[in-house]
């Protein structure tokens, strides 16, 4: 496990674990619990779909002023996922399907 324990070690197999549970498709937001003793996925959540009003209400089922806030946002494309505030990044996985899951597809 990390130093810092609001990091993953391993983000990639985190977001990995999400796919696994909530699929990771264009427009949606998605609000995983991970045991950072195990780096396990706990749980994962829809919080919002494309064309739904705010993609704020997301942080109404996070955890307000820990991790959240902390370096654990990842952001998923296409090209692959990115580390909001840890700067880490990576090719895999990646979103699919994006022309399926497109507004008025």
């Amino acid at each position: 496990m990390s130093e810092n324990i609001s990091h993953l070690d391993d983000p990639a197999a985190a977001l990995r674990q999400v796919d696994a549970l909530c699929p990771l498709t264009s427009g949606r937001t998605i609000v995983a619990a991970v045991r950072l003793t195990d780096q396990v996925v706990a749980g994962a959540k829809i919080a919002t779909e494309c064309g739904e009003e705010s993609p704020g209400r997301a942080w109404l089922y996070s955890n307000h002023f820990r991790g959240t806030f902390d370096g654990d946002v990842y952001i998923v494309t296409p090209h692959g996922w990115a580390g909001s505030m840890d700067h880490r990044a990576g090719y895999e996985p990646h979103l699919q399907n994006v022309a399926a899951n497109a507004p008025g597809a």
